[in-house]
């Protein structure tokens, strides 16, 4: 009886080695072969296929040489550079162009030495050095990359109000999940069960091609955006900028160049200029009279930025619309108020009233 438990355990531990080996490399062949122009997505494919690597080795091991040690610890050491490896493809996702094969060899070649050492010695404790280093390698890189997201929202937020096309969030949580795979590595090494690993590598597998969805989509975003927003864009994330910001913030604007934006502002609202979808800052100074650094340091005394000031304005103007014309789809409101995209108007309205806008109309009705 203990046998044939143990014999279905082992097929059923093989059986899904194979399983996420072809996966992950499918992937990574689907990538090369249908996105290998954009810049990163070999990387991201070169991932793909390690991670297919790495299942193969597992099911090699339990089939032929369940009991080497060297063996097993050289596949944990080989497994130490999955999640800096998955990190650096976030960082690729965020800039584009940013991942070279030099940079992603020299940043990941502590930990192939790691494995190689794991299997010359067999020592545990060598491969316990590594997790160590994965895990404090991991952080520093999750702590840099969401600065740098915090960064980019910020410039984005300054300039734009279509956050949606320009945003990447959604990276955060994918780091987080990242975070939390790094830490939990050595527990899964050390205290695993077939069980919890199977069920373990379907939520990876999840969340890998989920990050894959959406690190196309933010690709797609990228070569969308106009080089002159890129400019911007990248302009305001520059340390030259950021020195700026300060010396801006001790010498604010006069109160007379204040006076004089808010009386402008005051005359464009009731012209409805915030209804313009391809509405920026830059445009925006111009309309006042103004330039883009002037209005920027106007929005921050404020305690306000471009984005929420715009927002703000368009989507009391939805609700204008809702009661003065009750027929009116989301859609036809979105458009009305400025918005490229009906996400984009669900999105802002949720933040600024704690509701979706059919929920908020839905309530208007029943009222």
């Amino acid at each position: 009886m203990i046998n044939t438990t143990q014999n279905i355990i082992s097929n059923l531990s093989v059986f899904h080695c194979g399983l996420f080996a072809a996966f992950y490399c499918v992937v990574g062949y689907a990538l090369w072969i249908y996105h290998r122009s954009t810049k990163g997505a070999l990387a991201l494919a070169g991932v793909s296929v390690l991670s297919g690597l790495a299942h193969f080795m597992s099911a090699y091991i339990f089939i032929f040489d369940p009991n080497n040690n060297a063996l097993l610890l050289a596949l944990g050491g080989y497994c130490t550079a999955a999640t800096p490896s998955v990190l650096l493809c976030i960082k690729e996702a965020i800039t584009p162009g940013w991942l070279s094969k030099k940079r992603y060899l020299l940043l990941l070649s502590p930990f192939f030495l790691g494995m190689a050492l794991c299997y010359i010695f067999a020592n545990k404790n060598i491969l316990y050095f590594f997790i160590a280093l994965e895990i404090i390698f991991s952080f520093t890189c999750a702590a840099i990359f969401w600065k740098g997201i915090d960064r980019r929202e910020k410039a984005v937020k300054d300039h734009f109000t279509d956050i949606e096309s320009f945003g990447h969030g959604w990276v955060k949580s994918f780091i987080v999940f990242q975070l939390f795979v790094s830490v939990s590595f050595y527990f899964f090494f050390e205290y695993h069960g077939v069980l919890i690993n199977i069920i373990w590598n379907y939520i990876q597998a999840a969340f890998w091609l989920y990050f894959l969805l959406k690190s196309k989509e933010q690709r797609y975003y990228s070569t969308q955006i106009p080089d002159d927003i890129k400019d911007i864009i990248d302009n305001a994330i520059n340390e030259e900028e950021q020195k700026k910001e300060v010396e801006e913030d001790k010498n604010p604007i006069t109160n007379d160049k204040k006076e004089f934006i808010e009386k402008r502002l005051l005359e464009l609202n009731e012209q409805k200029i915030y209804t313009s979808n391809s509405l920026t800052l830059s445009t925006l100074a111009q309309e006042v009279g103004t330039n883009r650094t002037y209005l920027s340091a106007y929005f921050h005394q404020n305690d306000t930025t471009f984005y929420d000031y715009i927002n703000a304005l368009r989507c009391e103007y939805a609700i204008t619309l809702m009661k003065r014309n009750p027929g009116y789809t989301i859609s036809e409101i979105s458009s009305q108020c400025g918005y490229k995209t009906e996400n984009s108007f669900r999105t802002a309205f949720s933040s600024i009233y704690g509701k979706t806008p059919a929920s908020y109309k839905r309530e208007f009705r029943n009222k």
